[in-house]
């Protein structure tokens, strides 16, 4: 009976089920130093991270509370079906104060200081408000490039 179990695992691993072409690594040219992971600050907060210096990466993408466009997109994105960026408003929202008000930055220094966060439906029980910070790797024509992310969350104190 022993063999059977055995079988049946066997015939599961090597089926169908797994996750075909998928391939998960561990992108460590990127660091993230501030805020500290899971931490409570207060504003302004200071997102800070350290780049390898071989990392090839020239700009960056910073979204708040909210997940980076696409492997290949630019931040034209987030903001191309809105009607008052369609046809030729989208350069007025492709701004870096248009984007701002979003929580979407675009920087080529690896620190980015945000002097409001975006407004969270829920808060703690003492008043603070979770949020969360991504970065992704941009290239010179500002598309997102690869599947890379480094992100970090924390607590914002006394906030609304």
């Amino acid at each position: 009976m022993p063999w059977a179990v055995a079988a049946l695992v066997l015939g599961a691993a090597v089926s169908g089920c797994a996750a075909e072409g998928a391939v998960f690594t561990r992108d460590d040219r990127v660091r993230i130093i501030t805020p500290v992971n899971r931490s409570t600050v207060t504003l302004p907060v200071t997102v800070g991270w350290k780049v390898a210096p071989a990392a090839g990466i020239g700009s960056y993408l910073v979204v708040v509370d909210r997940s980076p466009q696409p492997p290949g997109e630019t931040v034209a994105h987030f903001v191309g079906g809105l009607d008052e960026c369609k046809g030729p408003q989208l350069e007025s929202c492709l701004t870096d104060d248009y984007l701002a008000q979003r929580g979407i930055y675009r920087t080529t220094d690896p620190q980015l200081v945000l002097d409001v966060l975006p407004a969270r439906s829920t808060a703690s029980k003492s008043g603070e408000r979770r949020h969360h910070v991504v970065i992704a790797p941009l290239d010179s024509r500002g598309r997102r490039v690869g599947e890379a992310t480094w992100a970090v969350q924390f607590w914002l104190r006394g906030e609304g």
